[in-house]
């Protein structure tokens, strides 16, 4: 039963986190790579949050980092937005973007570790 509770507490996150991701993909139509960058963000955030707060294992754990975290950061549609970049010829437009994403998502996990709640 206690693994049943964590796969549908992660289902249920990865639901909610993929809603919000694809609502502030929305927000950001067409503005290539805002909404990746504030998704993997805000995900770095919650999971720092999450790390300093919750107990490991537990069915918040699992509905928060495993499933929300899960569905609402996205390193597959980040590593599309380099390459397509790259394609285009936008290569320090690439190169910015990938320092900036690791040094932010970082800082953010970093920063969220802080916040106790």
């Amino acid at each position: 039963m206690y693994m049943l509770s964590n796969f549908l507490f992660t289902a249920l996150g990865g639901a909610i986190g993929s809603a919000a991701r694809l609502g502030v993909g929305l927000l950001f139509l067409h503005k290539l790579p805002f909404a990746t960058l504030i998704v993997n963000f805000l995900g770095s955030l919650v999971i720092g949050v999450f790390i300093r707060n919750v107990e490991q294992g537990t069915s918040i754990y699992y509905f928060g980092v495993v499933g929300f975290c899960g569905g609402f950061t996205t390193f597959s549609t980040f590593s599309s937005d380099v390459l397509k970049l790259l394609r285009e010829g936008n290569t320090w437009t690439a190169v910015g973007y990938m320092i900036l994403s690791l040094v932010i998502c970082i800082a953010a996990v970093a920063l969220g570790t802080k916040i106790k709640i």
